[in-house]
């Protein structure tokens, strides 16, 4: 398989305190993702100057790399805790057909422990999988 732009949405939830200034970090696993051929690199969340994962936002990120076919799972890091994801899309550039989606609706905790840089070591709770559901395609107009 070549290469592609994957289309991410993040949608933060609506409620009290939801938002977050955390690094948010996504990595895409496709069907067999036992091998590296069907998983992307881990993707920064980030668009300069702008302020990401505010409470209610719908934040689209557009990432270029392999193809992974078909989604099974996406896994989501944070560098800090305190931010209420409700969903995330993924849509494939040149493919109407391909939309992917997971209703999330949980919070991001601390569970780790502080290392160098600023980093978590991550027990669990902060980076999450979660299973990925494909669903009708949705065509504006």
């Amino acid at each position: 398989m070549g290469t592609c732009k994957y289309y991410i949405t993040m949608h933060t939830g609506d409620k009290y305190g939801a938002g977050t200034d955390s690094d948010v970090r996504v990595q895409i696993l496709g069907e067999g993702a036992y091998s590296r051929q069907n998983l992307t690199d881990k993707h920064l969340l980030d668009k300069s100057g702008y302020d990401d994962f505010e409470r209610n936002d719908r934040d689209t990120y557009i990432i270029s790399d392999r193809d992974v076919g078909n989604v099974e799972y996406v896994v989501i890091s944070v560098s800090s805790s305190g931010w209420y994801l409700d969903s995330i899309t993924i849509r494939k550039e040149g493919d109407p057909n391909y939309y992917w989606h997971a209703s999330i609706h949980k919070w991001f905790e601390v569970s780790g422990t502080p290392v160098n840089d600023g980093e978590l070591h991550v027990t669990g709770s902060l980076t999450k999988q979660f299973k990925m559901e494909r669903i009708c395609t949705i065509r504006p107009g």
